[in-house]
């Protein structure tokens, strides 16, 4: 017999009570025993270890579809409400007229808030500051402007508006917003970055440009006009998404005949106010960006322009998630 002989190797556990204290000694435990087989000598609990952490394995497995059909559960009992997605424009397909007609208010109230804080936030500070600059006396009267001398003169400025008035033949102020409004001898002149618009005064127009009256006029009409330009984009909002609904159908009808997703005309009419909306909330973004200096009016142009092409390209968009046609196959022989 070999002198050598191996002594068995001691098992880990066995140093347990001497490690952490008078704690009862756990027997040699095999390496991998046999889940749900308990072996002799062993600890019951390590024995079915193996086992006890498989079955957990399934639970997690098994709760995933019963976590999605909650979603899908809860998709459903919430129905359409975002029109972002190819999916969320789709899904507007089978919505009620009641559902839709309710997003587009939502949503033209939300697009008016937009629109009235960001004319009150770079608007008005500037027009409200270029009133206490005036004159005296001062008025448009007779198409003509009635100012106390001809020298130019900036009346009040910030990065997107500044108000000039010029009563001589030209001005070396220069522009140094986004858009300047010059009021000249015969015309109101309006410079940005499509070039010029020159509005000559209307003969029976009687402006007072006195600052004391002009004030008092301003602070009277001021929520008049707040409360109109709020209405009129509303309005305007949902008469544009009626319309161009209205026009988007036909073509979203043939469209969905091609890509092999027929809806009837009723369906087409509801995906395209989907769109629509989609690429209202992009120009509600953009002229808020553009509101708070996020991006300068050549980058406001590039957004606000692309949301028309969004109307057309979520509508394909929507179309691709609706339902395939059913393929008709033909009727087997043997079957009769």
């Amino acid at each position: 017999m070999n002198s050598r002989e191996k002594t068995p190797a001691k098992n880990p556990l066995d140093r347990i009570p001497i490690l952490c204290g008078p704690w009862r000694s756990l027997p040699s435990v095999p390496a991998f025993p046999n889940p749900g087989q308990s072996q002799p000598g062993t600890n019951l609990w390590l024995s079915q270890f193996p086992a006890k952490l498989s079955r957990v394995g399934e639970r997690k497995v098994s709760a995933s579809p019963e976590a999605s059909s909650r979603l899908q559960r809860l998709a459903a009992a919430v129905g359409p409400w975002q029109p972002l997605t190819g999916r969320g424009v789709a899904a507007f397909r089978a919505a009620s007229l009641r559902r839709l007609m309710t997003f587009q208010f939502l949503l033209a109230i939300g697009s008016a808030l937009i629109v009235v804080w960001t004319v009150r936030h770079i608007w008005y500070p500037p027009f409200e500051q270029a009133l206490t600059q005036l004159p005296e006396v001062a008025g448009i009267k007779d198409a003509d402007l009635r100012w106390p001398n001809a020298i130019p003169v900036r009346l009040a400025e910030n990065p997107w508006v500044d108000f000039i008035v010029t009563p001589g033949a030209s001005s070396e102020l220069g522009q140094t917003a986004d858009l300047q409004v010059e009021f000249r001898s015969t015309e109101l002149r309006l410079s940005g970055l499509a070039g010029h618009l020159q509005l000559p005064y209307p003969p029976d127009l009687a402006l007072p440009l006195g600052r004391i009256e002009a004030t008092a006029r301003w602070g009277a009409w001021r929520w008049v006009v707040t409360s109109g330009l709020g209405l009129a984009t509303g309005l305007g909002l949902w008469v544009c998404w009626w319309v161009l609904a209205t026009v988007y159908t036909l073509p979203g009808w043939v469209l969905g005949i091609i890509l092999g997703r027929p809806v009837t005309l009723l369906e087409a009419w509801k995906l395209a106010t989907a769109s629509l909306m989609s690429g209202s909330l992009f120009a509600g973004w953009a002229i808020l960006a553009y509101g708070l200096g996020a991006v300068r009016l050549p980058g406001f142009s590039l957004l606000f322009g692309l949301h028309f092409a969004m109307g057309w390209l979520w509508l394909f968009w929507g179309l691709k998630n609706c339902p395939a046609a059913a393929e008709k196959r033909p009727a087997n022989p043997f079957d009769q």
